[in-house]
């Protein structure tokens, strides 16, 4: 089993698991308006394809960037702090 979780695209979907949460019921709507359906195995094949792209595209656009930003705030704001009182230490 461990070998499994560390399949490399195995691991890349689990990374934009969230951006994949996030788009699969719209791009299943969109392919089912579409009529890309013609079936229910068709449409699962299709579907598991274009979520899978659509939520990696998400994940390089709008969700690692954030990340990148975040860590570097989060770096930032611990430089700032100072403790209150610098020449006490905690009891």
């Amino acid at each position: 089993m461990a070998n499994a979780l560390q399949w490399h695209p195995l691991a890349l979907v689990g990374v934009a698991s969230y951006s994949l949460y996030l788009w699969h019921v719209p791009v299943i709507e969109a392919l089912i308006d579409g009529g890309v359906s013609t079936g229910f195995a068709v449409l699962t094949v299709n579907a598991v394809a274009v979520c899978i792209a659509v939520a990696l595209a998400s994940y390089a656009v709008i969700e690692s960037p954030f990340l990148r930003l975040r860590r570097q705030w989060a770096r930032s704001a611990a430089k700032q702090e100072a403790p209150p009182y610098p020449d006490r230490v905690p009891a």
